[in-house]
């Protein structure tokens, strides 16, 4: 059993799986938007409404929360290869105008600094407005 609990801990050492914040448990969710086709809204027309929830990671003010602290930070969003947009508090997002044919979407959860988790946590789904 001590053999165990011992090489338990090497590996935890070894793979830097120590803290509150990891990589593996923070998850992103898009509700409300699935692969394939999309359709416009009947009263809005073409626009892609986006839902975001996260899993072990508390989303804050970059602008007020400066310091780089595990398990928390903000989320880019974007759509194709337009610039991408910061979302601090608010889980969803609206992209308006959004043109027939593919499209891609990605979010992506960063730090307050705005650099990338380690490893990466983000999620990329392509889908088809209709016309």
């Amino acid at each position: 059993m001590r053999l165990i609990g011992n090489t338990l801990g090497v590996l935890v050492l070894l793979f830097g799986l120590t803290g509150p914040a990891l990589a593996a448990d923070l998850e992103v969710s898009i509700a409300g938007l699935k692969d394939g086709v999309v359709q416009p809204h009947a009263q809005l027309g073409p626009v892609v409404i986006v839902t975001l929830a996260t899993n072990g990671f508390q989303m804050k003010d970059f602008t007020k929360a400066t310091a780089v602290n595990d398990g928390e930070g903000h989320v880019h969003i974007w759509l194709d290869n337009q610039t991408f947009n910061t979302l601090t508090a608010e889980p969803a997002w609206v992209f308006g105008g959004v043109t027939p044919g593919k499209h891609t979407l990605s979010v992506e959860l960063v730090r307050n600094n705005h650099t990338p988790l380690s490893p990466p946590v983000k999620k990329t789904i392509t889908f088809t407005m209709t016309k």
